[in-house]
């Protein structure tokens, strides 16, 4: 049964892979498609300069030691979670729990 499911899951991954092929070509295809790519590369050469700007680059530099800073501390807390056996903790209303996830693999 569970194989049954899985199989499922695959083949619907499968249709979905098959059309967004399709809406790509679709897009590809449409007469506005290289108007929207000129401004694509322009939109990305503005965002390139605003990136060199000192002070963004500052608090991007800033934002990306504190998410590191962040999931050391995520880390951290669910190892001493796991080793005290609790599963949720509390703190002000908002909660931290340790939950069971789902990861697909290709076959080799």
């Amino acid at each position: 049964m569970l194989q049954e499911k899985l199989k499922e899951y695959f083949d619907q991954a499968e249709v979905v892979k098959t059309l967004n092929a399709d809406l790509k070509d679709v897009q590809q295809s449409h007469e506005s498609y290289a108007e929207i790519e000129v401004l694509n590369k322009q939109l990305k050469d503005l965002r390139g300069k605003l990136a060199n700007v000192t002070e963004v680059a500052l608090i991007k530099e800033k934002r990306d030691g504190a998410k590191d800073r962040l999931n050391l501390i995520k880390e951290i807390l669910m190892a001493e979670m796991s080793e005290a056996g609790e599963k949720e903790v509390e703190f002000n209303g908002k909660k931290a729990k340790i939950v069971a996830a789902m990861k697909f693999e290709k076959g080799s």
